[in-house]
């Protein structure tokens, strides 16, 4: 789309000739205007209301979107990278594909925002909303999403690598497939998620609440679940070699076809647990 086409409607004061780099739109009521493929990065953005805009390929790069409302936009593909969008209202806004690297969206709300194949990498999203967001297949390598209300979001197959979940809300939360290697989830509450399937090798759960979660085939190898609330949990052919379970509460857990082999057991409860077909440590007495 060319700047002749950008489409501005109900507005006096905005032209399509302001749409450029560094252009100065704080403020600017662009509602259900389609700026598709606009080159705005630097530009100062902050307080707009972009509600129901189209941004299809619209490069912000580095923009001012502080408490920008960009409620229910279309920014599919859009590029995002380092743009400041702390506190932005990014409701159900479309987002997939986008890259929003080192982007900063401290305590922006994304309900209900569609994120998927989203690059999010070293983003910081201290204090954002992700309540029932769809962040499936998204990059979220080293990004900061601590204190964060994650329930009911859908992290399918998303690469959580080194980020910073701490004192985030994961219940109900689905993480099928997703890879959270070198996470610290201590104490993190991830009761009834979903994680068949999931890559938490050598993750730091001590303390963790995975009441009632699924975690069938998931990958916990060296996982430290010392202390962990693992009632109800289903772990049918989980990986829990070298895992630490010192102390855990597995009582009513179903480990049916799991590999516990050099599993540190000691302390745990075990209460009605079922063991059929796993593989157990050497000497470990299931009737204990």
């Amino acid at each position: 789309m060319t700047q002749d086409e950008f489409v501005i409607p109900n507005s006096d004061e905005i032209s399509p000739t302001d749409i450029h780099p560094n252009a100065g739109l704080s403020g600017a009521s662009l509602c259900r205007a389609d700026l598709s493929g606009a080159a705005l990065s630097e530009a100062y953005l902050s307080e707009a209301t972009l509600v129901n805009a189209s941004l299809r390929e619209i490069n912000l790069s580095g923009a001012d979107l502080r408490g920008a409302n960009l409620r229910g936009a279309t920014l599919t593909h859009a590029d995002l990278r380092g743009a400041n969008l702390r506190m932005a209202d990014l409701t159900g806004t479309t987002l997939t594909h986008a890259d929003l690297r080192a982007a900063n969206l401290r305590e922006a709300d994304l309900t209900d925002a569609d994120l998927r194949d989203t690059n999010v990498r070293e983003t910081n999203l201290t204090g954002a909303d992700l309540t029932g967001a769809d962040l499936t297949g998204a990059d979220f390598t080293d990004a900061d999403l601590s204190d964060i209300p994650l329930s009911d979001a859908t992290f399918s197959e998303a690469d959580l690598t080194g980020a910073d979940l701490t004192d985030a809300d994961l219940s109900d939360a689905s993480l099928s497939g997703a890879t959270l290697s070198e996470i610290d989830l201590s104490a993190d509450d991830l009761s009834e998620a979903t994680l068949d399937g999931a890559d938490l090798s050598g993750v730091d759960l001590r303390g963790a609440n995975l009441t009632g979660a699924t975690l069938t085939h998931a990958d916990l190898r060296q996982a430290d679940l010392t202390a962990a609330d693992l009632t109800r949990i289903d772990l049918c052919s989980a990986d829990l070699r070298q895992a630490e379970l010192n102390g855990a509460d597995l009582s009513d857990a179903d480990l049916h076809g799991a590999d516990l082999s050099n599993a540190d057991l000691r302390g745990a409860d075990l209460t009605n647990a079922q063991f059929e077909d796993a593989d157990l440590p050497v000497d470990f007495d299931v009737d204990r």
